[in-house]
């Protein structure tokens, strides 16, 4: 599908889809298609989220606190060990170093490891799977949280991911911004 990075009068507004930061860092893209806008109000930072619930960046004495998606509280602090993020459902997410590289407490509480083989990056995701980064002949491949390989190629109309699931998915501009052209089908892939 479609996800567009637009401006209307009261901000930047993003039809997202897909879960995850815009590479401006600013903007959540929403799981739905919906619109996903960044405002303001006298208290700080206002995301409509995606149920169009009010989501607000504030600050209490211990550190930045994040109103989230149900109105829960989310507090990003500082431990001893590390950054601490109080995640969505108040659980403890860390961010800590041990020998080997960087260590991320996940959302459950898992450990996640950014490590290196000798083939490139490899991080272990959120299940404690082994995910690379690695290259072939045709350009970046991330074996991802499956297991399946994940291709960053280009075609003549822009950049072309394939995904998870072997989707390709392109990223193009229109008149208005940035213009994501979301899944096709896998036979549309070329070969290499």
């Amino acid at each position: 599908m479609w996800v567009r990075v637009l401006q209307d009068s009261s901000g930047l507004v993003f039809v997202g889809y897909s879960g995850m930061w815009d590479s401006s860092g600013l903007v959540f893209v929403g799981y739905s298609g919906m619109w996903v806008r960044v405002l303001q109000d006298s208290s700080g930072l206002v995301f409509v989220g995606y149920s169009g619930m009010w989501v607000r960046v504030l600050q209490d004495s211990s550190g930045l606190v994040f109103v989230g998606y149900s109105g829960m509280w989310v507090r990003v602090l500082q431990d001893s060990s590390g950054l601490v993020f109080v995640g969505y459902s108040g659980m403890w997410v860390r961010v800590l170093w041990d020998s080997s590289g960087l260590v991320f407490v996940g959302y459950s509480g898992m450990w996640v490891r950014v490590l290196q083989d000798s083939s490139g990056l490899v991080f272990v995701g959120y299940s404690g799977m082994w995910v690379r980064v690695l290259r072939d002949s045709s350009g970046l491949v991330f074996v991802g949280y499956s297991g399946m390989w994940v291709r960053v190629l280009r075609d003549s109309s822009g950049l072309v991911f394939v995904g998870y699931s072997g989707m390709w998915v392109r990223v193009l501009r229109d008149s208005s911004g940035l213009v994501f052209v979301g899944y096709r089908s896998k036979s549309f892939i070329p070969a290499d």
